[in-house]
């Protein structure tokens, strides 16, 4: 199973974050199909406060995330990581 961190530090939410992303993130993977395959975790601050909303997937991070982002970072992080 993947393992996704969505920051849902205070800076984070205050730039669109926290759980609004977090939801949005459930949405997204349900619709790739892959909801399944992708564990979900919503952790206090991931320290990059002025690059929020932030992300981690697999170790990595991704800054400035918005719901809108999410269909490409699954296609482009996520469906890779899985298949592998």
């Amino acid at each position: 199973m993947l393992r996704v961190q969505v920051c849902r530090g205070m800076m984070c939410s205050s730039y669109g974050g926290g759980r609004r992303l977090e939801q949005a993130f459930e949405a997204a993977l349900r619709a790739a199909g892959v909801a399944d395959q992708v564990e979900l975790i919503a952790p206090g601050c991931m320290g990059s406060c002025s690059e929020g909303p932030c992300v981690r997937i697999a170790g990595q991070k991704f800054y400035h995330v918005n719901p809108e982002d999410l269909p490409e970072l699954i296609a482009k992080e996520i469906l890779p990581r899985l298949s592998e």
